[in-house]
């Protein structure tokens, strides 16, 4: 079980020790999605990516940092670059920011369910994902500035939050995804690691939580690059209760992660139960297998 404490920071250990917070809203009206990202490590020493990314697969804002002291931060008053995070309510209320001379950022996400520990699923967290980890769709609000151009958010998005040791080189291939509706929320982790697939995540029914225990149906389309452009998938939950999910991607933004691992990050339109959702679906592969793909699609694409 976590607690309120476990949306501050943890003494973590470990030569690939870490500890990382999650943001993520799409914004498909506008053709644009926002991703946050920061970690610190065993050695106090933190990082952050942000992203603006446009249905052009354009990174129109992209901020980095790394190599920060973190010594004395906590994540109630967190800055690493020009990325701000505040938890405000632990477990239901952070807020995210920032500001450079391309854009200001602020948001409020806010819980729409108890947030999910994926130590409260029946096969646990695996160590090589995290020691503890939980994840929480939110309603986000507030404002996006480009320029002079100013959008208003009041949409839903994503969170996460883990801690613990990070084994990006343990996986074969992951699937993260998060969706959201009003009444729906759903988190969902499909990894091939040492050999073995790990299902997690939970469904939200109208606050109520139940654990993702198997998937079916699975379908995806790749583009030639070998990132995926389509995901469908049938998630069925403890309770009995089974959710379709369908992601078509608009937007994409990646980057590389350990020392083998690249990371697409991809923003959707989507459904949930065949309702409108706002949806983002990452994968990551390992690169050199993921080159391989491409050329394979690419040569088959000249052939004709």
């Amino acid at each position: 079980m976590i607690g309120p404490k476990d949306d501050l920071r943890h003494e973590i250990s470990g030569p690939a020790g870490r500890e990382s917070l999650w943001f993520n809203v799409s914004l498909e009206d506008e053709g644009l999605a926002v991703l946050a990202y920061t970690w610190v490590g065993v050695d106090n020493r933190a990082g952050s990516i942000l992203a603006v990314v446009d249905s052009n697969d354009e990174a129109i804002v992209h901020a980095s940092a790394a190599d920060v002291d973190a010594t004395g931060m906590d994540f109630d008053a967190w800055q690493v670059g020009d990325l701000q995070v505040r938890t405000k309510e632990p477990l239901q209320v952070a807020e995210l920011s920032f500001a450079s001379e391309q854009a200001k950022l602020d948001l409020t996400y806010t819980g729409m369910h108890e947030a999910f520990a994926y130590g409260d699923h029946p096969d646990g967290c695996p160590q090589y994902v995290a020691k503890e980890r939980f994840e929480q769709g939110c309603r986000v609000q507030g404002t996006l500035t480009l320029g002079e151009r100013e959008i208003e958010i009041d949409t839903r998005g994503h969170r996460d939050h883990s801690w613990g040791e990070r084994e990006w080189n343990a996986y074969h291939h992951w699937k993260w995804l998060n969706g959201q509706t009003e009444d729906v929320q759903t988190n969902f982790f499909h990894c091939l690691a040492h050999g073995l697939v790990l299902v997690n995540g939970y469904v939200a029914r109208n606050g109520e939580v139940s654990p993702i225990v198997a998937i079916d149906g699975l379908e995806m389309t790749h583009d030639d690059d070998w990132s995926h452009r389509h995901v469908e998938l049938t998630l069925h939950t403890a309770d009995g209760r089974e959710l379709a999910f369908e992601a078509d991607r608009y937007a994409r933004f990646s980057f590389p992660a350990g020392e083998s691992i690249v990371l697409d990050e991809v923003a959707c339109t989507g459904t949930l139960d065949g309702e409108p959702a706002s949806t983002h679906v990452e994968m990551g592969w390992d690169r050199t297998y993921a080159e391989r793909q491409s050329r394979r699609l690419r040569d088959a694409a000249v052939s004709g």
